[in-house]
């Protein structure tokens, strides 16, 4: 059920540090230092438009509603591609950095932007090509400025996750939790939610998958229970797919966890490593997504692994 492109597909390097569908279905990655690639109907090809800008690590990419394609870098900023060309927003533009960690759109409008050490950025464009950036920062209470990854839930909130293990969302105001609401201290690497968006997920580092229900009247999160342990606590990436299944990426590869009734209580895990045909083995941090014919697409340090369900027993 797992297909792997590496170099010999045409892939320009080894590392595939993020992955994207964009509304026509292409899947767009950012590959090692090299620049990104856009997979689609007539195969990997390599996208050559950023006039070699991009030889940078980008961490993430996005698509806002207009189309265009957001690229975070490590240092140079922000590249935005449309029909027109490529345009860059840094710190001399208004941003809080250069070094982007996450990318993810407003579904109120404009892109939300979390920095590595600068906090978080929301920039909108107007009419035309102009645009404005509100950087968050202590000022909004956001006193923890090491932004790991951030996601917008259903509801229209925006959770972030810092470096330093806490969780806290921002709408309006800044709500934040640590160690008191159950979590574990360590640097939390990605966020998720479930179908039913009632409750968040995080990976974290060393510490496994923690969940919430969003909907208590203190949030508290746990660790996930299961009848197993996972075959790493050292989760890099958390994505479901359209059965309702959560996978947790490692440097072990990805671990398929299903449920019953309870999103809380896992009835089963499965492993698949190189020897189940999970050849990119080692994940790559909030690189997976799952596209409109819910296959599943994962970020490795060994190229790009495409899983496409099926009925095998």
């Amino acid at each position: 059920d797992f297909r792997h492109y590496d170099r010999s597909d045409g892939l320009t390097g080894d590392r595939v540090y993020a992955v994207l569908e964009d509304h026509r279905g292409r899947i767009w990655m950012s590959i090692s230092q090299n620049g990104l690639c856009v997979f689609d109907s007539s195969g990997l090809r390599l996208f050559g438009r950023d006039s070699g800008y991009l030889n940078v690590k980008c961490r993430t990419l996005a698509e806002d509603t207009s189309g265009r394609i957001w690229a975070g870098t490590e240092g140079k900023g922000i590249a935005i591609f449309d029909t027109s060309g490529m345009r860059v927003l840094t710190t001399s533009d208004g941003l809080s950095s250069d070094f982007i960690q996450k990318i993810v759109p407003d579904p109120s409008g404009g892109m939300w932007v979390a920095t590595a050490a600068d906090g978080i950025a929301h920039v909108t464009f107007r009419e035309g090509n102009a645009f404005s950036i509100k950087n968050y920062g202590e000022k909004d209470g956001l006193t923890e400025r090491r932004i790991a990854t951030i996601a917008v839930d259903k509801f229209g909130y925006l959770w972030f996750a810092t470096q330093s293990g806490k969780v806290g969302w921002l709408k309006n105001r800044v709500d934040l939790y640590d160690q008191n609401s159950g979590l574990a201290g360590t640097p939390v690497r990605c966020i998720t939610f479930d179908s039913s968006g009632q409750y968040v997920w995080i990976g974290t580092k060393g510490e496994g998958i923690y969940v919430a229900d969003r909907y208590g009247e203190h949030i508290r999160f746990r660790p996930l229970q299961s009848p197993r342990s996972l075959s790493s606590k050292n989760i890099y990436l958390l994505q479901f797919d359209p059965a309702g299944h959560l996978w947790a990426g490692s440097e072990n590869g990805v671990d398929r966890i299903s449920f019953e009734k309870s999103w809380l209580v896992a009835k089963s895990i499965e492993h698949f490593g190189k020897n189940e045909g999970f050849l990119g083995i080692e994940t790559c941090q909030d690189a997976a997504l799952c596209d409109h014919a819910g296959n599943l697409w994962f970020g490795t340090m060994n190229g790009l692994t495409r899983y496409s369900p099926s009925d095998r027993k």
